[in-house]
């Protein structure tokens, strides 16, 4: 018989604020740290990896992604900006769930605004 492998599958993947009330999708640059998780993914061939990556608005076009890790979470602080945060869950075969996107607000802190406009 031949045996179909068919990738991991969970709820989408959520960023959040740390120590935020409820999931809060904006901070400031240099200061917020984010949690971008995937901790309800399932599948019989074990263990998953995960991949994480962010694209910022302005870039390069570009996602940078992070080395694949077996954690299901990762805490960052991100640069100003829209920023958008890509997951990608993998099984020990290497089938792929589709990958998660969520967008988060990143504030510049307010001294270095002021900078910027006593620069301008």
């Amino acid at each position: 018989s031949v045996r179909v492998n068919t990738p991991p599958s969970g709820p989408p993947c959520a960023a959040c604020l740390v120590g935020g009330e409820g999931c809060v999708k904006t901070g400031l640059a240099l200061v917020a740290k984010f949690e971008w998780s995937c901790p309800h993914y399932a599948d019989a061939d074990t263990p998953l990896s995960y991949r994480f990556g962010f694209l910022t608005a302005g870039g390069t076009g570009d996602v940078m992604w992070l080395a694949p890790t077996h954690r299901s979470s990762l805490v960052s602080g991100f640069p100003s900006g829209s920023v958008t945060l890509y997951a990608a869950v993998s099984d020990a075969l290497g089938a792929e769930a589709a990958q998660s996107t969520e967008t988060i607000a990143v504030s510049s802190p307010p001294a270095a605004r002021r900078a910027l406009s006593a620069a301008a």
